[in-house]
């Protein structure tokens, strides 16, 4: 289970208490999507002339008007939802003071726990991990401003104890969907990974061969899934028979952790157009490898621990346990440290490319009750999205 001393953060509280959060997950919605129920008050005065009531796809970019959504996922259990759009016209700012720190939209109570992870399953389905389950959710339903009922509610597997007992309830704390989108993939407390299907959510398969509980998961293809935990293994397996088919590396570059330091691997992702894998975490390290030769590229040194990494197109990002996000080239080398405001981060998110949209923005989610946004090159605006404090509410 979760090492609850390192993980505790200071502005994570227990449920009950009236305080910030902390954000453990963000996330852009994609270009492609319209979002416009009758009911959705992101778009109301914001856009004239919208279409109520509909979801469908857009063949022109520039035809969406409800596209730009940043997602937010807390400690609280909530998420929180921001309309973009507005927010980078240089005349919303140019009419507020600079302390103004525009609050979400809309803010839904999704769990009754910290929400650690989300990812978007096909193009209308949002899915989030906490302490207590896996939880489906329909999209346009998150941006009503009515309350949303889960699609459905996934408990992670439960050990079979003696007399008909259950083991305790293990956390998700990782996320991934396959190319096909018909497989979720999940990183659990309990130090395996499930596979299961996207229509039914039945369990599939088991990943089982890491000592120690997962922090995080990541899909190459159809059939191919690298896991990371506690015990510092980076795992690659093949899906189709639930077997590790390669243990990446034990300790990746074979260096030791700094004096003190576990070398636990608390974040990766998987370049799918290119077949690599970044991974970082305790050791105060990011690796980089390539998957299909299987060899280790990189090693790349941080000042703290590595809490998430994201392939950005031609360069790497890292934030972790420190003031600061790293931007890396693909070969390693480190292109920038970028000082930050965050004393310690754990969700990035870029805006997808759109000829329609500026992709260079840039989010990071932390310990602080702000999300600050930057442009990729390393300039922070100056401009920050802020939380509301709330005591969380038990669905």
């Amino acid at each position: 289970m979760r090492d609850w001393e390192r993980a505790l953060d200071p502005a994570v509280t227990m449920p009950g208490r009236t305080t910030a959060s902390t954000m453990f997950a963000t996330l852009f919605l994609p270009d492609r999507l319209i979002f416009c129920p009758h009911a959705c008050r992101l778009c109301r005065g914001l856009a004239p002339g919208l279409v109520s009531g509909e979801t469908r796809l857009a063949s022109d970019p520039s035809s969406v008007h409800c596209r730009n959504h940043l997602i937010a996922a807390d400690s609280l259990g909530r998420l929180l939802i921001w309309a973009v759009d507005p927010l980078l016209d240089v005349s919303f700012w140019e009419t507020r003071d600079k302390t103004t720190q525009p609050e979400p939209h809309l803010v839904h109570q999704l769990h009754n726990c910290a929400i650690y992870t989300m990812t978007l399953l096909g193009t209308d389905r949002l899915v989030t991990g906490g302490d207590d389950s896996m939880k489906v959710w329909r999209l346009p339903d998150l941006l009503q401003a009515s309350t949303p009922e889960p699609l459905a509610t996934v408990v992670q597997p439960q050990k079979q104890l003696a007399r008909g007992a259950r083991g305790e309830i293990c956390e998700v704390n990782g996320l991934a969907v396959n190319k096909s989108h018909d497989t979720v993939y999940s990183a659990a407390g309990d130090g395996n990974g499930y596979a299961w299907d996207a229509a039914t959510l039945q369990l599939k398969r088991t990943l089982a061969g890491h000592s120690d509980y997962l922090h995080c998961v990541g899909c190459y293809g159809d059939h191919s899934v690298v896991t990371g935990g506690e015990d510092g293994q980076v795992l690659l397996w093949d899906a189709r028979g639930g077997q590790a088919e390669q243990l990446l590396q034990e300790r990746p570059g074979g260096a030791a952790p700094p004096p003190g330091k576990k070398a636990w691997i608390g974040a990766l992702d998987v370049d799918q157009e290119g077949g690599w894998v970044a991974a970082g975490g305790g050791g105060n390290s990011l690796w980089l490898w390539h998957i299909a030769s299987r060899r280790l590229v990189a090693a790349m040194p941080t000042c703290g621990a590595v809490q998430v990494v994201s392939f950005c197109a031609d360069r790497i990002l890292s934030a972790g346990a420190e003031p600061a996000i790293y931007q890396w080239s693909r070969s390693g080398k480190l292109v920038n440290r970028v000082p930050t405001s965050e004393p310690s981060t754990f969700a990035l998110a870029h805006r997808p490319f759109s000829d329609a949209s500026d992709s260079r923005i840039l989010v990071a989610g932390g310990s602080e009750p702000r999300i600050p946004l930057y442009y990729r090159a390393g300039l922070e605006l100056g401009f920050f999205l802020g939380t509301p404090r709330a005591s969380p509410a038990a669905r």
